[in-house]
């Protein structure tokens, strides 16, 4: 449905225009109404109707919508650019024909927004993106070279496969297409990586909290870990190389489903495993100096699991001997 305005309507302001299109909508629920302005005195485009400046706390002048989205969602925005417009603390769910270049949003920021039903219309190169969902949304692809990326749920997008020095903090990969060939600096503490393909191993990454179940291909040098912290890690998935746990902090780590894991309990911080699941790993030994408070190992507490049959085969001079062959190599 088209609403054309006539070049002598009396409401021929920018202000005018918005009352009477918030009067006439108010009741309206069919279809959404794609405006034309044509002819209109005073209106640069549709931008100039839809969008207004507006000084931030900041003291910067910046464009932000001026509609609220009750009157947002009876329009069809198919032919508006937002170029130039602030894209901050907005849920874009339930509008129509919203397209969005985040390469000529205002500085370039997307930040605590919900983009359901959103076609992106360029890649994200350079842009700052934080607490975003892209689920629902299409067309977005990423490039994730030294970018923050924190707090997002990155269902539906494509990443560039750049992945040096970026945060991506909490976020959530579940339903993204995502291939790192060779993560390094990356920050993936409190990150869901499910979905996500590795081609080499991961460098010198924060990974405390991180939940690696569901991706594919992961491998972890444990001496080059940063901060020397897996504390809450689910390592699901993840095979180990040169595999010294020395000096780290592994509580409340699940090496389930894991391969390669060698730990000297006796080198660990703290000789601490609490909350800890060692199944599929080579561990010991467990002296009265270890804490293994919660800790478990194939599906039993580990006080049980120690005097079981299972134990048998991952005795601690079994384990020995492994460590001192792969220190030797």
């Amino acid at each position: 449905m088209n609403k054309v305005f006539d070049k002598n309507d009396k409401f021929g302001t920018i202000n005018s225009i918005r009352q009477l299109l918030i009067e006439e909508l108010k009741d309206y629920e069919g279809e959404p109404i794609k405006l034309d302005l044509n002819g209109i005195s005073g209106i640069d485009g549709l931008e100039s109707l839809i969008f207004k400046d507006y000084v931030d706390s900041n003291k910067k002048n910046v464009k932000i919508i001026a509609f609220s989205y009750d009157v947002l969602r009876k329009l069809d925005l198919s032919n508006v650019s937002f170029d130039g417009v602030a894209i901050d603390n907005y849920d874009f769910t339930g509008l129509t024909g919203v397209k969005i270049n985040p390469e000529k949003v205002q500085g370039k920021d997307l930040v605590n927004c919900i983009f359901n039903g959103v076609e992106f219309i360029g890649e994200f190169k350079g842009c700052r993106i934080s607490r975003c969902d892209f689920t629902g949304s299409k067309g977005a692809v990423i490039d994730p070279y030294m970018r923050v990326m924190s707090d997002c749920k990155f269902s539906g997008v494509r990443f560039l496969d750049n992945w040096v020095g970026t945060d991506v903090s909490r976020c959530d990969f579940t339903g993204s297409t995502t291939l790192m060939t060779a993560p390094r600096d990356i920050d993936m503490t409190y990150t869901k990586l499910q979905d996500v393909k590795f081609a080499w191993k991961i460098q010198n990454c924060r990974i405390d909290k991180c939940d690696f179940s569901g991706s594919e291909g992961a491998v972890i040098f444990p001496e080059e870990w940063k901060e020397k912290s897996a504390f809450g890690t689910n390592f699901e998935g993840v095979t180990f190389r040169n595999v010294w746990f020395d000096g780290l902090d592994i509580r409340s780590a699940s090496f389930k489903n894991s391969v390669g894991a060698l730990i000297d309990l006796d080198m660990i911080e703290d000789k601490d495993v609490s909350n800890t699941d060692l199944t599929d790993a080579y561990f010991g030994p467990v002296g009265e100096d270890i804490k293994i408070n919660n800790t478990v190992c194939n599906g039993m507490s580990l006080k049980e699991y120690l005097v079981s049959k299972d134990a048998k085969e991952s005795a601690y001079v079994k384990v020995k001997s492994v460590l001192e062959q792969a220190k030797n190599k």
